[in-house]
């Protein structure tokens, strides 16, 4: 029995990281300060669309249309410079969780062999996947990972199960020991060529670059992965193609990943005994009524259906096999280490210094009488201090008049 799970972003957030790039943007923008112009214009493109950069990929795509086949090296240079600082960050980010803690055993274990208890799926969808469960009760339960992330967190997670065992099973006299098998990381590490993209040249809105073999190979995913030979894909597909069960975890489905949802939806319909459990966060979401899970079910079932080459007839065969978990963090942990004092200091200073900065800008903008823009700006920058450093919007008014 092979079960894989796919795990995004919403893993590492579980244990206390700021992972997110809109976490990063503010160190970013600050560290932009004392650099070439080139890279400060590109620190002041994120800070002017924080919104659309929290989709960083698909934002890249986009951020193409600004550039030709002359300059394209500059958009290399700036993206490469983010893609360095980013990592770094998430280098430090890592560093910030206590892999050592004796809690991670049990609660990975418990999250592995129940995922698809009444606690996190409804009874149909625990029914199903139980009958799968069933499959040659007495071979191992082999326990799989495609990781979306950059960081090494799982691993370490993992690392706690001694010579990979999660559990042993007692089937007809038979001692049966389910395992951790293979862990793959998809788009690559920190320290080993971390690749940020989108899924293919129709997501570049550059016409000339999206078809530039050089900007594609930088820009486009699958072809970063065929240039840097890391077998990546062909692997992940692999995997994909032996599993009996997939679920993903903490992963947003993107567009940027088009290519592994339409591998999902391909391989769903080559075995009608496949399942595919999705674990969906959705803070807005009001799991407790139908109208919140059932509009946010079908919002993601569409979402696949537009990934998929089947008809809609075909793809509306495959849901019943596709089951949901709402805001059922089954992997959440707080790993974090609390800061010292003197670092809490340091680091509302930091922020301090930010929200200076950031509030002479907004004076200037105040000059040009943009007002409704300034409250704007301040609210957004409210709510990206870890604190309130000042009461913007008090201070704004105040200076207006």
């Amino acid at each position: 029995m092979q079960i894989t799970f796919l795990i995004g972003n919403g893993f590492d957030i579980g244990l206390g990281m700021k992972s997110r790039f809109s976490d990063f943007f503010p160190v970013y923008i600050r560290q932009a300060e004392g650099k070439e112009k080139t890279l400060k214009d590109f620190a002041e493109e994120i800070d002017e669309h924080r919104a659309e950069w929290s989709y960083f990929e698909e934002q890249l795509g986009k951020y193409s249309s600004k550039f030709t086949m002359d300059n394209k090296d500059v958009m290399r240079e700036q993206v490469t410079d983010f893609s360095v600082q980013f990592t770094q960050y998430l280098s430090e980010e890592e560093k910030k969780l206590n892999f050592d803690d004796d809690k991670i055993t049990s609660i990975m274990a418990k999250a592995l062999v129940n995922f698809y208890s009444l606690n996190n799926l409804a009874k149909g969808s625990h029914e199903a996947v139980t009958e799968t469960m069933k499959k040659n009760p007495s071979h191992s339960r082999i326990y799989n990972f495609l990781s979306f992330n950059y960081t090494e967190c799982l691993e370490k997670c993992l690392a706690h199960f001694s010579e990979r065992i999660v559990q042993q099973r007692n089937v007809a006299g038979i001692e049966v020991k389910d395992c951790i098998g293979e862990i793959l990381h998809i788009h690559g590490k920190v320290n080993e060529c971390p690749i940020m993209g989108v899924n293919d040249k129709s997501q570049i809105e550059n016409e000339s670059l999206a078809e530039d073999e050089e900007f594609k190979s930088l820009f486009v995913k699958p072809e970063a992965n065929f240039e840097l030979k890391t077998q990546a894909e062909r692997d992940g597909k692999q995997i994909i193609d032996n599993s009996d069960i997939i679920c993903a975890y903490g992963m947003s489905l993107g567009k940027t990943d088009k290519l592994w949802w339409e591998k999902l939806i391909e391989w769903l319909n080559k075995d009608a005994k496949h399942q595919l459990v999705i674990f969906l966060y959705d803070e807005k979401c009001p799991a407790k009524t139908q109208f919140g899970v059932i509009n946010r079910k079908r919002r993601t079932v569409n979402t696949l259906k537009e990934y998929s080459e089947y008809q809609a007839d075909d793809f509306d065969k495959l849901q019943h096999r596709i089951h949901f978990a709402i805001n059922k963090n089954i992997f959440e942990m707080p790993l974090r280490i609390p800061e010292k004092k003197n670092e809490s200091k340091e680091k509302a200073k930091t922020s301090d210094d930010y929200s200076m900065h950031t509030l002479s800008n907004i004076y200037q903008e105040i000059q040009k009488y943009n007002y409704d823009d300034v409250i704007k700006e301040a609210k957004e920058l409210r709510e990206l201090l870890d604190k309130p450093v000042l009461n913007l919007e008090d201070e704004i008014k105040k200076w207006a008049q």
